[in-house]
């Protein structure tokens, strides 16, 4: 069972923070065989019927896997959730990818 689109499959509107340095992914996929949702080895995931956000930018821990509590992320989740906001409307985001395979890249925020 593909858990990933069970999930997909039960809200409306689903987004995939990824991060091409997540070095924590790429052990997991090396220890049990096959690749984990964020798994970037191939250019960052584009997970269709969601927002898919590249990430890289602001991962700073050893394993470049807490970017989720970086700040631009944060911000990307309260303007998502509290307002619904799609990425287009969201602070911080620039569309990258393809028509057919879109996705963005947050920014990280500068202090000052």
């Amino acid at each position: 069972t593909n858990i990933a689109e069970s999930v997909r499959r039960t809200g409306r509107r689903m987004t995939l923070y990824a991060s091409k340095a997540d070095w924590a992914l790429a052990a997991s996929k090396r220890f049990n065989g096959f690749p984990r949702l964020g798994d970037t080895t191939n250019g960052i995931v584009v997970w269709r019927g969601s927002e898919s956000i590249d990430a890289t930018a602001v991962g700073n821990d050893v394993l470049s896997h807490s970017y989720y509590g970086a700040p631009s992320v944060l911000g990307d989740l309260h303007s998502l959730i509290v307002h619904g906001h799609p990425p287009s409307k969201r602070f911080g985001l620039a569309a990258e990818g393809t028509p057919s395979a879109p996705y963005w890249v947050i920014r990280p925020r500068t202090s000052g």
